[in-house]
């Protein structure tokens, strides 16, 4: 019963493959054969609830599968050979010769350590997978370890050339990160996504591979052993060699006594119950330490990585996971209070993005955690600003994740910083946040993506600032409410930038919040132009179309073939910019986006309307579109930059 959620080899136009499983009936058994073309690839045969048999039909749930699999009865097969090839990548039939080489491998060595029981974000024990050396095909120990035993060899010929024992030693400890590099694509967890081999950790999770992808580490294509000796050379080339010398320590951040002369204090603390980082090390650390075990003896002394000090919630590990955790936490800030200067900001990285838990049936955050631990360690938060430090692949995917992580630059609060009252909190807020917000959106031209969380900075300066926040009763304001308030004025900013906006514009968002880009009936948009005070007749092939008693939004593609003019709106100037950065064919990228700004009488209405949809889709789940508006107020600052070029045509 093959296991697969996808049968495709490669989507590129004029180069697609499958993979096509053959089922002979008299010997039971299933060949395997790659083809151009996806006539009889049958569906995924597995998915998150269960499974079927391509060769009888029988569906099977997930629980089944997992049974048979603690059982030992799953076993691995090859599918598909992908090989470089003069033109381009060639896809290949396995032949029974491939097979049998695939399947001879036979390991020497293999390293010790079992997979936690449970843990959060390592899902493949579940199947049988008890061991780490599980995780790994064979031929793939028999390569890691063929890797890991020529360090000694290597160690031995840099001191017969004379070098000394500490540069031997920098040697073998950056080969092991590039074997360490190899560790995480060579491994029977690792997939194929044409044209390379995907790492096992696309997220900080190992969780259930189907079908496996298993680099050559001797070609020149995708995680060859070179391209990792590269990335490791290419990091050292760019380490700080000034006449500094750095010192590195490994200790308990709850008790860590700081350097006596003011320190700067620069920290990314773990996010709540979100990664299990100590679990998920003992995946390299039981192949490093027979590498490295000699040479940072205090690093490798145990079989697996430590695990009772780790501050996470970790529900698998610890009762009452998420005081212990919130202790711990503060505790560590209150250390680094004690220790920070106030001549230099301490900044704490945070890219954790708003999700909600329940804690004793009250719903909390992991945002609402950190901040209220940095206020009740006595720091003031100054600012939050978003650096671009993530990977944005999530948001083309659909997931909620943050494009970068947010600073919080902090300082220590006064000591006899005054107390106020809940009105005169919420007075300073309506007061400042404004104006903040509009330093945010016009002049630091923070992404519609990263804003939400940018803005919680200005709103966190004014509650940080006081010793306490109470209502009249006495009673502190809790953080959530805090949040709550700040948000509401950044709602309030939105619907205040939404009202700003021409008439038509706001007809058209309104029409979009009702129909979307569907059919409407025309008598609904009657009424909705004279709400406000326009003509909708002469919206007609403008902004809208009309056709048998019906009304629709253009598309932004059914502007393209429409001249620029001054009498655009701030809905089609943004719709056009769209359209130019689509990458379509015919779209004219910054050029064409600067061209339609430089017609319009307002073009920063066309950027305001851009935030205003980006938290439209966001606020439905869809990331693509949210995407697409988020991209448009990054670019910005190129469109304006265009306006004033010579290439620019007008």
């Amino acid at each position: 019963m093959p296991l697969m959620k996808t049968f495709q080899l490669s989507k590129r136009k004029g180069n697609e493959h499958w993979t096509l499983p053959i089922v002979n009936r008299e010997t039971n058994t299933i060949s395997w054969c790659v083809q151009r073309h996806s006539r009889g690839i049958p569906k995924p045969t597995v998915s998150r609830t269960g499974a079927y048999c391509i060769g009888c039909g029988t569906a099977v749930k997930l629980p089944y599968v997992r049974e048979q699999a603690k059982a030992g009865k799953m076993g691995e097969v090859m599918t598909a050979i992908v090989a470089e090839g003069e033109r381009g990548k060639l896809f290949l039939s396995p032949t029974a010769e491939h097979l049998q080489i695939a399947q001879s491998a036979k390991p020497v060595w293999i390293p010790r350590g079992k997979l936690p029981e449970r843990a959060i974000g390592i899902s493949p024990q579940l199947y049988g997978f008890a061991d780490w050396y599980r995780l790994f095909a064979n031929r793939q120990v028999n390569a890691l370890n063929t890797f890991q035993n020529l360090l000694t060899e290597i160690y031995t010929n840099v001191k017969q050339d004379g070098a000394e024992s500490e540069y031997a030693d920098a040697v073998c400890t950056y080969l092991s990160l590039a074997i360490g590099r190899m560790i995480e694509t060579n491994c029977s967890f690792a997939w194929w996504q044409d044209p390379r081999v995907r790492t096992v950790f696309a997220s900080q999770t190992i969780q259930m591979t189907w079908a496996f992808a298993e680099a050559n580490p001797f070609s020149t294509s995708t995680q060859n052993w070179m391209s990792q000796i590269q990335l490791v050379a290419e990091s050292i080339e760019n380490l700080p060699n000034s006449a500094n010398i750095g010192e590195v320590y490994q200790a308990d951040a709850t008790t860590t006594p700081y350097a006596a002369d003011k320190p700067v204090i620069i920290t990314d603390p773990p996010y709540y119950d979100n990664i299990g980082y100590a679990d998920l090390s003992d995946f390299f650390y039981v192949w490093l330490r027979p590498m490295l075990r000699d040479t940072y003896p205090e690093l490798f002394g145990g079989m697996v990585t430590p695990k009772d000090e780790e501050m996470i919630a970790n529900r698998y590990r610890f009762e009452e996971s998420n005081t212990r955790f919130e202790m711990l936490m503060q505790k560590t800030l209150q250390q680094m209070r004690q220790h920070c200067p106030h001549e230099f900001p301490t900044s704490i990285f945070y890219a954790y993005k708003q999700q909600e838990r329940e804690h004793d049936g009250i719903t909390s955050t992991g945002w609402e955690t950190m901040l209220a631990a940095i206020v009740n360690a006595g720091f003031l938060i100054i600012n939050t600003w978003p650096m671009h430090t993530e990977q944005a692949r999530a948001m083309k995917t659909g997931k909620n994740a943050l494009a970068s992580s947010i600073l919080l630059v902090c300082r220590p609060r006064p000591e006899d910083a005054p107390a106020i009252i809940r009105n005169e909190f919420l007075h300073a807020l309506k007061t400042e946040m404004p104006t903040a917000l509009d330093r945010l959106t016009r002049i630091a031209n923070i992404r519609p993506v990263d804003l939400a969380q940018a803005a919680i900075g200005p709103g966190m300066e004014i509650y940080s600032r006081y010793s306490k926040v109470t209502r009249i009763s006495g009673e502190s304001v809790p953080i959530r409410e805090v949040l709550t308030h700040i948000n509401n004025e950044i709602t309030a900013y939105h619907e205040k930038e939404t009202g700003a906006l021409d008439a038509e514009t706001q007809f058209c968002l309104t029409w979009l919040y009702q129909h979307g880009y569907m059919d409407g009936n025309f008598g609904d948009a009657d009424v909705l132009s004279k709400a406000k005070d326009i003509d909708v007749n002469t919206m007609h092939d403008k902004v809208l179309i009309r056709d048998r008693g019906n009304v629709r939004l253009l598309q932004s593609e059914e502007y393209a073939a429409r001249e620029n003019s001054e009498e655009m709106t701030a809905w089609e100037g943004c719709l056009r910019m769209v359209y130019h950065l689509s990458g379509v064919e015919k779209s004219g990228g910054i050029i064409g986006c600067a061209a339609v700004a430089h017609a319009m009488r307002d073009p920063e209405s066309a950027k305001r309307l851009a935030r205003v949809l980006y938290t439209y889709y966001d606020a439905r789940g869809d990331a693509m579109s949210a995407a697409t508006y988020n991209n448009l107020v990054v670019q910005w600052g190129y469109i304006s930059d265009a306006i004033r070029s010579p290439e620019l045509p007008l």
